[in-house]
C-alpha cells in the first residue's frame, strides 16, 4: 500500500526530505526521498500480518532547512490473504489490450511492466492494483453475472498525481453491454 505525499507549503522551491515511520507496518520505499513542490511522492508500506482488524497510524516527516512538519494518518488493516491474483488477470489483460489500441497517448502498451498488489475484496466487489513506473491502475470487478458483471478502472500518473485523473467502466463485461467508457467523477464502484 502507498501514502501519497505532496508539499502544499508556498514559497522555496528547495527539495523537502521525507521519512515514514508506522508500528504495525515495514516501511519499504520513499520516492523520491527529496521531493520538491508539484511532485507527488509516495511512502510504500507493508502491514503487519494480523488475525484481527487492527488500525496502524503511520507518520510522516517532511524537513527543509530548519523546520519539520510531520503528519499522521490512520489506516485499516484486515485480515485478508491475497487470493484474488488469478481472477483479476483477465480484467488486467483486457484493460491493457484496450488501452493499448484505444487510449495511444497514454504510452501504455502491451510490453509495459507492471508489479501487481491485492487490494482488497468486499462482498461481490473485488480491487486489484497495479503500478508502472509512470502509472497507477487500480481494477475493481463485480462477481456478478450479466448484466450485473461490471468492470472499472482508475489510473493515476505517478509522481505528479496524487489522485485518478481517468476512469473507463464496462456495464457488463460478459453481455457486452457497452464499450468502456470514461466518467471521472461519479465512478460506479468507488
Amino acid at each position: 500500500m502507498s501514502l501519497l505525499v505532496v508539499i502544499t507549503s508556498p514559497g522555496t522551491n528547495d527539495a523537502v526530505a521525507i521519512s515514514a515511520t508506522a508500528s504495525g507496518a515495514k516501511i519499504t520505499d520513499m520516492s523520491p526521498a527529496q521531493l520538491k513542490p508539484g511532485v507527488v511522492g509516495e511512502v510504500w508500506l507493508v502491514p503487519d500480518a494480523t488475525t484481527v482488524d487492527a488500525v496502524d497510524s503511520p507518520t510522516i516527516t517532511a524537513k527543509r532547512g530548519g523546520t519539520t512538519k510531520t503528519v499522521d494518518r490512520t489506516i485499516m488493516i484486515m485480515p485478508m490473504v491475497d487470493e484474488r491474483a488469478a481472477d483479476a488477470q483477465p480484467y488486467f489483460d483486457m484493460w491493457i489490450d484496450y488501452l493499448s489500441k484505444s487510449h495511444l497517448e497514454l504510452g501504455i502498451t502491451k510490453t509495459t511492466k507492471w508489479d501487481a498488489t491485492f487490494v482488497s475484496t468486499f462482498l461481490v466487489v473485488s480491487h486489484y492494483a497495479y503500478y508502472s513506473d509512470e502509472w497507477e491502475m487500480k481494477i475493481a470487478w463485480h462477481n456478478m453475472i450479466a448484466p450485473y458483471d461490471r468492470t472499472e478502472i482508475y489510473l493515476r500518473r505517478r509522481g505528479t498525481e496524487w489522485k485518478p485523473s481517468l476512469d473507463f467502466k464496462i456495464d457488463s463485461v460478459s453481455g457486452k453491454t457497452a464499450a468502456p467508457q470514461g466518467d471521472l467523477p461519479g465512478a460506479i464502484m468507488r
